[in-house]
Parts: structure tokens; sequence; C-alpha cells
């Protein structure tokens, strides 16, 4: 019995490597495509705007904005507004205080949009830019008008 039992025990223990062995080489040969690399399914417009968005500096405002807005056009709103709020609240862009409020505008929510643009009125008037003040007062009026029509219904 116990001669019978180490002769079972070594047939399976050799057993293993043999089946490992077959199982490898009846497997189908179709090897998978490579896949691209991932550089070439960026889009590298965006991946430049997203490091030069980073740097604080106000001719960088421009990449911020182009990346807050990409990502609003694609439908992902969280990463949308950490970009505005990069932009607006944490490096102060006027600019981008601006889009921030016409994002808040676009959403119906006329009390944060007109924060937005009252902030960037304040930092227009500072740095002396008469024709961005000259937008905001337009888009400003525009937000007034809005919430009269809202007030009358």
């Amino acid at each position: 019995m116990r001669k019978k039992n180490a002769f079972l025990a070594a047939a399976v223990i050799g057993a293993l490597p043999l089946l490992m062995l077959m199982q490898q080489r009846l497997m189908p040969r179709n090897n998978p495509a490579a896949p691209p690399h991932l550089m070439l399914r960026q889009d590298q417009k965006l991946l430049w705007a997203t490091e030069d968005g980073l740097i604080y500096n106000r001719f960088y405002a421009r990449n911020v904005a182009y990346a807050a807005g990409f990502y609003a056009a694609r439908g992902e709103h969280v990463k949308a507004q950490k970009w505005f709020q990069l932009g607006a609240a944490e490096f102060r862009y006027p600019s981008v205080m601006l889009l921030y409020g016409d994002y808040h505008l676009y959403s119906r929510k006329y009390r944060a949009a007109r924060r937005w643009y009252e902030l960037a009125r304040s930092h227009a008037l500072q740095d002396r830019q008469a024709q961005f003040l000259h937008v905001l007062t337009k888009r400003i009026d525009f937000l007034d008008s809005l919430e009269k029509k809202g007030a009358k219904k």
C-alpha cells in the first residue's frame, strides 16, 4: 500500500509540470497588436496647457483657461472646476475669473457668477484695464437683466 501511494504521489508531482507544458504548447499563438504609445493618444495641446498652466504667471492664464474649457466641453466638470479654481482663486487671473463667472452663468448659478464678475472687476480696476472693464460691465448688465427676468416670473 505504501509503495502504491508513493508512486501515485510521484505521478501527480510529475504530471503537474507536464500538464502546464502541454497547456502552453496547445494555446493559440495569436499575439495581440501592440498598444499605441500613450503620448500618441494624448492631446498634445492639452498636455502642454496643463504643464504650463501650473506656472504662476499671467502669460500662462490662457493655458489654465484652455484646460478648464477643454474639460468642461468633455463633460468632466469636476476637473474643469479645479482648473477654474486654480486660475481664479489661487492665481487670481481676472480673465479666468471672467470665464469662471461665465461657467456659473451657464449653470444658472447667478450669485456665484456675480461674485466672480465683481472680483474680476476689482482686479481689472487695480490693473487699469479699460477694455476688460468694458467687457465686464456688459456681462454684469446681462446678469442683471437675467435676474430681473427671473424675478418677474
